[in-house]
């Protein structure tokens, strides 16, 4: 049983405005890109092991990336309660720019996925490693510590999708 986030609003519910699940056409398109990018990686002999929604990274074709991006907002910075000065802190913070462009008013055929962060990826011979992966998004083999293989980061996609 996998205790992982639904796909329907996991994996991409954080890039629509509603923020409802997700139309199962994206979810199949999202899911489907997802798997090319696992699929070259194992063929590879690389191994995920730490696929999450934060994992996977999206984009938009035919959107020129500028244009869709909120400027940045400059923030003075807030000291605690009670503290004067302090010479190490920020003047100013900058939050991070937002696209303005949101998976529900994309079509399907221009949502771009790729998978990221490879700093827990293993080669497929050192599945004596520890793993990085989510508790809730383990394989059966994992929670029983049996040998596992490329399969693992197929089980985490499932988990999410489900």
């Amino acid at each position: 049983m996998c205790d992982g986030q639904d796909i329907t609003y996991g994996l991409i519910g954080h890039l629509k405005k509603d923020r409802k699940p997700c139309d199962v056409e994206y979810v199949r398109s999202v899911s489907e890109k997802t798997l090319l990018g696992l699929e070259l990686q194992h063929q590879r002999g690389i191994v995920h092991t730490d696929l999450k929604p934060a994992n996977i990274l999206f984009s938009t074709a035919g959107v020129r990336q500028y244009d869709e991006l909120m400027r940045p907002a400059l923030n003075p910075a807030v000291l605690l309660e009670g503290v004067e000065r302090d010479d190490n802190a920020p003047k100013y913070l900058v939050s991070p720019q937002q696209r303005r462009v949101r998976l529900d008013s994309m079509k399907t055929s221009n949502i771009l996925a790729k998978v990221g962060d490879l700093a827990g990826a293993l080669r497929s011979d050192q599945f004596d490693r520890i793993l990085v992966t989510p508790l809730a998004l383990h394989a059966s083999e994992l929670i029983d510590q049996r040998p596992w293989d490329d399969k693992i980061d197929i089980w985490t996609l499932g988990c999410l999708s489900n």
